[in-house]
């Protein structure tokens, strides 16, 4: 905690969410207990360790500014940082209201397996087979991120990165039925390929989340303990985010003696209300998008070559100005989506985008389906979840959105060879 008024910025989003996370009496970690934990996090822990103010202020008494670090010294008005914060309360209230205690589903359907196991064992080698070509070779999957050529890139590595993600999580389901020899056989298969593709020395850190947390969830159900896995990603972004930063940028070169796990760099890359508070300032000096941010974000799957003027996602706005100004390291920073809302209509924009979002997010949670008994589509939404509410939302929901798609084609397709089968056998 940095400063008394930086408290009582986020001591009332800090509330609210207790509030909301705490109606819950599931035993199990669901996708709303990471909403919440994330939203903790991220408007209140993060911005309590970086928002501080002059030497000598208390609750904004001295001076009309308040520095923010972004590496360097960077001041805004005291009536940005309540904008900040009175934006950040309003979204934690609508979310609170409208979003459900937990993630029970009101409807859910089964969907029984027809593939063989050595069948799905066969379909994810190829997949991953499929991935490595559009990556440019075994050598430059391996490769450090920094060091990395672009092969195919584009749509089209998201498409196999996503192929490869559902198969793995089906292949896993699968395997939960098996108790034969061949299970082994599959767990091997399963996490050494998953390793090779996404590994903390060639992938990021969020990919990694989405990649093998799913699998290990359906493996070890034990892993969603309310308590074990809460304290797991409490104790992880104070860790593991930090030595990641390291490993997934600079491969095996990477300095683990340089890294520096302290409350001064506690949860650094969590910085959505620095993105937002400088998301107000622009807005200030250049007026508002009229929806073009928006509207980038819903159709996400169109491509510059179809849509040459798309505009630019909220981090690289943000970060494009920041890192000119020397602020910052990179320009590719977070921008959660109300920011988008509020770069369009400014606050009526984030307050009617929210409610319109979370109603959305409630209907979806209200519908389920599991597969072989195993809530798979649950267990990829927390697993994806973390980089959906970091953003921005424009460039990171199409590993998720084509993950979920080819989740749902591997069913219809096994659906429509059983009705083949049974119409032959007829």
């Amino acid at each position: 905690m940095r400063t008394e008024s930086t408290l009582v910025l986020v001591l009332p989003v800090w509330l609210i969410t207790l509030l909301a996370s705490s109606r819950s009496n599931k035993e199990d970690f669901d996708v709303v207990d990471m909403f919440w934990l994330l939203n903790t996090l991220s408007f209140v822990v993060a911005p309590l360790v970086t928002i501080y103010e002059p030497e000598g202020s208390q609750i904004f008494s001295t001076g009309a500014i308040v520095p923010l670090n972004f590496g360097h010294s960077l001041t805004y008005r005291q009536d940005q940082i309540f904008e900040l914060y009175f934006l950040i309360f309003m979204v934690t209230v609508i979310n609170a209201v409208v979003l459900p205690k937990h993630a029970t589903p009101k409807s859910t359907r089964d969907f029984s397996i027809r593939y063989t196991t050595l069948s799905l064992i066969v379909i994810f080698i190829v997949a991953v087979l499929v991935e490595i070509a559009m990556r440019g070779g075994i050598a430059n999957t391996l490769a450090a991120r920094r060091e990395k050529v672009d092969a195919a890139g584009g749509i089209f590595l998201i498409f196999s990165r996503s192929f490869t993600l559902a198969c793995s999580m089906f292949l896993a389901a699968k395997l939960t039925e098996e108790r034969s020899w061949l299970r082994w056989v599959g767990y091997i298969v399963l996490f050494s390929l998953l390793l090779v593709l996404y590994n903390p020395f060639n992938s990021a850190r969020f990919v990694l989340l989405q990649a093998l947390l799913p699998p290990l969830l359906i493996t070890f159900t034990r892993i969603l303990s309310f308590r074990f896995f809460c304290i797991s990603v409490i104790a992880g972004s104070m860790v593991v985010m930090p030595i990641l930063s390291a490993t997934t940028r600079a491969g095996t070169d990477a300095d683990l003696a340089s890294v520096e796990i302290s409350p001064e760099f506690f949860l650094g890359y969590l910085d959505q209300h620095k993105v937002l508070l400088h998301l107000i300032d622009m807005v200030e000096r250049n007026g508002l998008e009229w929806g073009s941010s928006t509207l980038s974000v819903l159709l996400f799957f169109v491509p510059r070559a179809i849509w040459p003027d798309k505009p630019l996602v909220l981090g690289l706005e943000v970060g494009n100005e920041l890192y000119g100004y020397g602020f910052v390291g990179t320009a590719n920073l977070s921008g959660p989506i109300f920011g988008d809302f509020y770069y369009d209509f400014g606050i009526p924009g984030v307050l009617l985008g929210s409610v319109a979002l979370a109603i959305i997010v409630r209907q979806l949670l209200a519908r389920s389906a599991t597969i072989s008994g195993v809530p798979v589509f649950g267990y990829f939404a927390i697993a994806a979840l973390p980089i959906l509410f970091r953003g921005t939302v424009g460039a990171v929901i199409p590993s998720a959105f084509f993950t979920f798609l080819f989740l749902i084609g591997l069913i219809v397709v096994q659906e429509k060879l059983s009705r083949s089968a049974r119409n032959l056998s007829l």
